[in-house]
């Protein structure tokens, strides 16, 4: 589906006249948050598509704001599993324009790499400070010359989209 809704997109803007980076290099998403629309929230296929390509135009906070508004000003509050849905695209969004070199997902734990170039940017002892902060299962190593970030995800008081995106967000405000 986000297939699908990333080439309508594109066709949309090849439409509109707007010019698509065809050389522009997609990161690919390793988090496993859940993309289901459920039935009790709306059950009409052809909404849950323009839902899906809502979500997929999430590029900023604003964005994040302004879907969340417009989903609970039609269809009523979104439940906990849409809103991390809609959390993770941001997420995928930040990471994009952070050019986060990998994300490595196990069962228990997430870890995510940090480029050579964004790793010389960050100050170490504050990255450690603040992640700390937002939760305290973070582990942060450097190795290669880059830094790697983990979160054990087992026993976490919330999904642990919400903390690495936070943390994201921290590390953009770093490095900006």
């Amino acid at each position: 589906l986000d297939l699908y809704t990333k080439m309508v997109n594109e066709e949309i803007d090849r439409l509109e006249g707007k010019e698509i980076d065809e050389d522009r290099e997609e990161h690919q998403t390793v988090l496993n948050t859940n993309s289901y629309i459920d039935d009790n929230y709306v059950k009409d296929e052809n909404i849950k598509i323009e839902i899906h390509k809502l979500i997929n135009s999430i590029k900023s906070k604003t964005d994040f704001k302004n879907v969340k508004a417009e989903l609970e000003d039609r269809f009523g509050k979104i439940d906990e599993k849409l809103e991390e849905y809609m959390l993770e695209r941001l997420t995928e969004e930040l990471m994009n324009n952070l050019g986060i070199k990998n994300i490595i997902q196990l069962q228990n734990k997430i870890t995510i790499v940090l480029s050579e170039e964004i790793s010389n940017k960050i100050n170490g002892e504050k990255l450690f400070l603040e992640s700390y902060n937002i939760n305290p299962k973070f582990e942060i190593s450097y190795k290669n010359r880059e830094i790697r970030i983990s979160l054990r995800t087992s026993n976490l008081s919330k999904s642990y989209i919400y903390y690495i995106y936070e943390l994201l967000d921290t590390i953009k405000s770093q490095i900006n």
